[in-house]
């Protein structure tokens, strides 16, 4: 008899928290609005769903389960190098982790049913990434959670912001040969980052594939491809080697690393701003000039986005 009871009771507790969950938010937001800001701050309410991704539209119990939403795209998020700005984050559904790294901000926790408040200074000018660093949905979840906030001048000019060079002083991985590998050798070399763990079954996959035909297409040019796992645990370089061989990797022009965890999400998270996390990881190429400037992030997955990756990387090479 009790076991009949927790099963009829099961589905309604079900249905009341996908329902209740986003509801609440939806109450304390109202409660707690933008208005509550002191006067002058720029104030940007994002809602975050493990199906949806990221979106300025409200989620509430009545809408989270509607087709789609408008997706939060680069671009939309513009202030002024000096402004004081906030992000009231509010999750529709489960636990979700806010990073940051260009304003300090590394793993901040969004809460179901609460809005978690994440205050900056844009004091540089540049495009700033932030993302969700906790894995909650599908394997490529992490990149329909990523965004940017770009910070223009104070004088109030549109200019484009200028690329931003990644932080890799210091930072040393391991080659599928036991060798260690130093981002300094990079230099003066055009290269494409990316992030994959060779027990992926679907993502790493589709992406290794692209960077293959990449390899192939651009065989007489001097590019460089450098692919890091994020589980080195498991990934070996004696792993690595095998995985390699399987996409016919050139290890002179696609390079295969592992290292210590703590280097590689340093790497990931900070140096390139990509959410990154044991096992976890966007499947977007990062693309890398000659002066060791970071140009543009291409989703590995979407043909289009490849295409200007292509494009990109012949202006790249070019300028010589």
């Amino acid at each position: 008899m009790f076991n009949n009871l927790i099963i009829k009771l099961a589905f309604p507790a079900v249905i009341a928290t996908f329902i209740g969950v986003p509801l609440v938010a939806w109450l304390y937001d109202g409660w707690y609005s933008e208005s509550r800001y002191p006067e002058g701050t720029k104030v940007f309410t994002i809602y975050w769903s493990g199906d949806k991704g990221i979106t300025l539209k409200r989620i509430n119990g009545w809408n989270y389960w509607q087709p789609g939403f408008d997706k939060l795209e680069n671009g939309q998020l513009k202030v002024h190098q000096g402004d004081r700005v906030v992000f009231r984050l509010i999750s529709a559904d489960v636990h979700h982790g806010f990073a940051m790294p260009a304003f300090g901000v590394i793993d901040k926790v969004i809460k179901p049913g609460d809005v978690t408040s994440v205050w900056i200074n844009a004091d540089k000018v540049g495009t700033f990434k932030f993302f969700c660093t906790i894995m909650c949905g599908d394997k490529e979840v992490h990149d329909k959670m990523a965004a940017d906030l770009t910070v223009l001048p104070a004088d109030g000019g549109a200019g484009v912001p200028v690329p931003r060079s990644p932080k890799l002083d210091g930072l040393s991985l391991t080659r599928t040969n036991g060798e260690t590998f130093d981002f300094e050798s990079l230099q003066n070399q055009v290269w494409v980052a990316s992030f994959f763990f060779t027990s992926c079954p679907s993502g790493c996959l589709k992406m290794n594939e692209e960077i293959a035909k990449l390899q192939q297409e651009f065989e007489d040019e001097d590019v460089r491809f450098v692919s890091i796992t994020c589980d080195p645990e498991t990934d070996t370089p004696e792993l690595l080697k095998i995985y390699s061989d399987s996409f016919q990797a050139d290890s002179r022009r696609w390079i295969f690393l592992t290292g210590s965890l703590e280097q590689i999400l340093q790497i990931g998270s900070v140096a390139f701003e990509l959410p990154i996390a044991p096992k976890t990881h966007s499947t977007h190429l990062v693309l890398v000039d000659r002066q060791g400037m970071i140009h543009d992030s291409f989703l590995a997955l979407d043909p289009l986005q490849i295409e200007r990756l292509k494009k990109r990387l012949n202006e790249l090479l070019a300028d010589g």
